[in-house]
């Protein structure tokens, strides 16, 4: 039992980093289709975080919610 061990954390780690490199490419490419339909709708489009959209629009209650707004 004790020679299953550092394989299984091995195994975790392996999987713990290829989550890792599909979030990252799923969040660049959200982030490029974003700016793609910012560009034809002709808006602008910055993919960082942005805290002062809450206060200006206050009426909306949903952008109060949740850990990344």
């Amino acid at each position: 039992m004790q020679n299953a061990m550092p394989f299984i954390f091995m195994v975790v780690v392996v999987v713990i980093i290829i989550g890792a490199i599909f979030n990252s490419i799923a969040q660049r490419k959200r982030r490029e289709g974003l700016l793609e339909l910012a560009q034809r709708l002709n808006l602008d489009f910055d993919g960082g975080e942005n805290v002062e959209i809450e206060p200006q629009f206050g009426f909306l209650k949903q952008l109060a919610q949740g850990d990344n707004r």
